[in-house]
């Protein structure tokens, strides 16, 4: 189920099916990209409106299967679309404009499949890997595209905790942040690098020990520091880089599970900068 909102708050239905992973043209809104569960050799079709969702095309040629996932990615490096990315079993695809073919960007599988994706505005791609294939524990977790080449570099990271998410920062190339998935070891949550990986810095400060979901962090210099986290208890805000955490739940109910955040960077247009939490059964805010 893909849904879009108009200026006035209405919602309209663009898509039926499982729906997943969603990109948006940063420089063309009309021009959307997911991918939405049919079952078959490609089990998620990846597809593309031109008109804001009323009509779709897909776009799968060059992905020869991933049965192995469960809700793909699409993903862009929010700068432009020029390069569309997605994950499929133990590979990375990219599809360059006009978008006609998928291209494997490791010809070598990954250990375990590819359970997330995010690229950075530099075209840094971060690929989490599935911890545990077939009840075994993996090591080699986090596989990271560094100026034309892979690299496993989870070392650091915590052992045996599959890595949920990694967010680039919108600022400052090389920086990201490392969401730990489920309970865990308290105070071993979320952790930054600011080499692509090579090293990382726990950065989990006072946060309780919660299953986190997902992260926003400020786009400007002047407030980097800032950082927003969606949680299984709701939201929490850092404005010291993760030294400390405080809750941020204001007029949200208390038991809020927050499944993924989302920002809106207007401050070049407005002056003004969103945040938008989605949640599990609470709405979105």
């Amino acid at each position: 189920l893909i849904g879009i909102t108009d200026y006035n708050g209405t919602w309209y239905q663009r898509k039926g099916g499982d729906g997943s992973g969603i990109s948006i043209d940063p420089e063309d809104p009309t021009r959307i990209y997911a991918s939405v569960y049919h079952g078959g050799p490609v089990s998620w079709r990846r597809y593309r409106s031109t008109n804001t969702g009323l009509t779709w095309n897909t776009f799968v040629f060059g992905i020869t299967g991933d049965s192995l996932n469960w809700a793909p990615r699409v993903r862009s490096n929010g700068l432009n679309a020029d390069n569309l990315y997605t994950n499929a079993n133990e590979h990375v695809y990219v599809s360059e404009t006009p978008h006609d073919l998928w291209q494997r960007m490791n010809t070598v599988p990954f250990p375990s499949p590819v359970s997330e994706i995010t690229v950075s505005n530099d075209n840094t791609i971060y690929a989490c890997l599935d911890s545990v294939v077939n009840w075994v524990p993996q090591h080699l977790r986090l596989y990271v595209y560094d100026n034309g080449n892979w690299f496993e570099r989870s070392n650091g990271l915590p052992a045996g905790v599959r890595i949920r998410k990694v967010v680039p920062h919108p600022v400052w190339p090389g920086r990201a942040y490392a969401l730990m998935n489920g309970l865990g070891s308290p105070g071993q949550q979320i952790y930054r690098t600011n080499n692509r990986g090579i090293s990382w810095t726990n950065v989990t400060g006072n946060l309780p020990n919660v299953p986190l979901a997902d992260l926003v962090i400020y786009p400007t210099i002047s407030q980097d520091r800032n950082l927003y986290l969606g949680t299984e208890f709701g939201c929490f805000r850092s404005t010291d880089g993760g030294t400390s955490w405080h809750r941020w739940n204001f007029a949200m109910p208390d038991a809020n599970i927050i499944t993924e955040m989302v920002a809106i960077d207007s401050l070049l247009i407005n002056g003004k900068f969103y945040i938008v939490a989605g949640t599990y059964g609470r709405s979105i805010w």
